[in-house]
Protein backbone atom coordinates (compact mmCIF):
# COMPACT_ATOMS: atom_id res chain seq x y z
CA UNK A 1 0.00 0.00 0.00
CA UNK A 2 1.36 3.00 -0.46
CA UNK A 3 -1.05 5.45 1.39
CA UNK A 4 -4.34 4.14 1.02
CA UNK A 5 -3.27 3.19 -2.98
CA UNK A 6 -2.30 -0.83 -3.36
CA UNK A 7 0.09 -1.40 -5.77
CA UNK A 8 1.78 -4.53 -6.39
CA UNK A 9 5.72 -4.48 -7.61
CA UNK A 10 7.94 -7.17 -9.08
CA UNK A 11 10.82 -7.92 -11.56
CA UNK A 12 11.85 -10.19 -13.83
CA UNK A 13 14.30 -11.65 -16.76
CA UNK A 14 12.46 -11.79 -19.57
CA UNK A 15 13.14 -12.21 -23.78
CA UNK A 16 11.93 -9.51 -26.31
CA UNK A 17 12.18 -10.08 -30.23
CA UNK A 18 11.01 -10.18 -33.25
CA UNK A 19 10.90 -12.10 -36.30
CA UNK A 20 10.71 -10.46 -40.38
CA UNK A 21 12.21 -11.18 -43.74
CA UNK A 22 14.91 -9.65 -45.65
CA UNK A 23 15.80 -9.97 -49.00
CA UNK A 24 17.99 -12.64 -48.90
CA UNK A 25 16.24 -15.04 -45.63
CA UNK A 26 14.08 -15.15 -42.88
CA UNK A 27 15.40 -13.61 -39.72
CA UNK A 28 14.42 -13.84 -36.26
CA UNK A 29 16.07 -11.30 -33.27
CA UNK A 30 15.59 -11.75 -29.41
CA UNK A 31 16.87 -9.78 -26.72
CA UNK A 32 17.48 -10.53 -22.74
CA UNK A 33 16.47 -7.97 -20.69
CA UNK A 34 15.73 -7.32 -16.89
CA UNK A 35 12.68 -5.88 -16.33
CA UNK A 36 10.50 -4.19 -13.02
CA UNK A 37 7.20 -3.31 -12.93
CA UNK A 38 4.46 -1.23 -10.96
CA UNK A 39 1.10 -2.21 -11.43
CA UNK A 40 -2.43 -1.81 -9.48
CA UNK A 41 -4.20 -4.65 -8.36
CA UNK A 42 -7.72 -4.35 -9.15
CA UNK A 43 -10.08 -7.78 -7.86
CA UNK A 44 -12.31 -9.39 -10.10
CA UNK A 45 -13.83 -12.41 -8.17
CA UNK A 46 -11.03 -15.02 -7.47
CA UNK A 47 -8.55 -13.10 -10.21
CA UNK A 48 -7.01 -9.80 -10.24
CA UNK A 49 -6.68 -7.26 -13.30
CA UNK A 50 -3.39 -5.00 -12.95
CA UNK A 51 -2.39 -2.57 -14.96
CA UNK A 52 0.69 -0.31 -14.73
CA UNK A 53 4.15 0.69 -16.06
CA UNK A 54 7.52 -1.84 -16.68
CA UNK A 55 10.81 -0.70 -17.31
CA UNK A 56 13.71 -2.77 -18.42
CA UNK A 57 17.33 -2.76 -19.50
CA UNK A 58 18.66 -4.44 -22.42
CA UNK A 59 21.20 -7.49 -21.27
CA UNK A 60 22.33 -9.08 -24.29
CA UNK A 61 20.56 -10.30 -28.08
CA UNK A 62 21.07 -13.05 -31.00
CA UNK A 63 20.27 -13.03 -34.16
CA UNK A 64 18.84 -16.17 -35.92
CA UNK A 65 20.69 -15.81 -39.08
CA UNK A 66 22.87 -18.51 -39.49
CA UNK A 67 23.54 -18.28 -35.55
CA UNK A 68 24.96 -15.03 -34.87
CA UNK A 69 25.69 -13.46 -31.89
CA UNK A 70 25.38 -9.46 -31.33
CA UNK A 71 27.88 -7.42 -29.31
CA UNK A 72 26.43 -5.59 -26.77
CA UNK A 73 27.21 -2.32 -29.45
CA UNK A 74 24.27 -3.78 -31.49
CA UNK A 75 21.97 -4.12 -28.81
CA UNK A 76 19.12 -1.29 -28.89
CA UNK A 77 20.04 1.34 -26.67
CA UNK A 78 18.14 3.11 -23.41
CA UNK A 79 15.28 2.15 -21.67
CA UNK A 80 12.56 -0.34 -22.79
CA UNK A 81 9.43 1.30 -21.26
CA UNK A 82 6.15 0.95 -21.64
CA UNK A 83 2.27 -0.29 -19.85
CA UNK A 84 1.45 -3.05 -19.17
CA UNK A 85 -2.05 -4.82 -18.30
CA UNK A 86 -2.48 -8.56 -16.75
CA UNK A 87 -4.95 -10.87 -15.45
CA UNK A 88 -3.78 -12.66 -12.19
CA UNK A 89 -4.69 -15.89 -10.76
CA UNK A 90 -3.54 -16.51 -7.11
CA UNK A 91 -2.80 -20.10 -5.85
CA UNK A 92 -2.16 -19.55 -2.39
CA UNK A 93 1.89 -17.36 -3.01
CA UNK A 94 1.87 -17.85 -6.15
CA UNK A 95 0.32 -15.88 -8.84
CA UNK A 96 -0.19 -17.09 -12.40
CA UNK A 97 -0.30 -13.91 -14.66
CA UNK A 98 -1.40 -13.63 -18.10
CA UNK A 99 -1.20 -10.25 -19.75
CA UNK A 100 -0.05 -7.71 -22.40
CA UNK A 101 2.81 -5.33 -22.96
CA UNK A 102 2.74 -2.12 -24.97
CA UNK A 103 6.03 -0.72 -25.57
CA UNK A 104 6.15 2.85 -25.91
CA UNK A 105 10.31 3.20 -26.42
CA UNK A 106 11.36 4.12 -29.75
CA UNK A 107 14.19 1.54 -30.93
CA UNK A 108 15.36 2.49 -34.54
CA UNK A 109 11.40 3.28 -35.38
CA UNK A 110 10.33 0.42 -33.47
CA UNK A 111 8.77 -0.52 -30.23
CA UNK A 112 8.36 -4.27 -28.32
CA UNK A 113 4.81 -4.93 -27.65
CA UNK A 114 3.88 -8.88 -26.65
CA UNK A 115 2.01 -11.06 -24.79
CA UNK A 116 3.33 -12.21 -21.72
CA UNK A 117 2.65 -15.05 -18.95
CA UNK A 118 4.37 -15.54 -15.94
CA UNK A 119 4.25 -17.20 -12.39
CA UNK A 120 5.03 -14.75 -9.01
CA UNK A 121 5.77 -15.32 -5.12
CA UNK A 122 4.37 -13.28 -2.91
CA UNK A 123 6.32 -12.43 0.18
Amino acid sequence: MVGGFPRLVGAGYHQRGYAGETFLCDMTVSYNTLDAWAVVPYPVGPAVVQAGLIVGTFLDGKIDFSGIEMDNEELPEGLNYGLMLSLGYPVGPVNLNLGYALGLADHDGGSFNGIFFNVGYGF
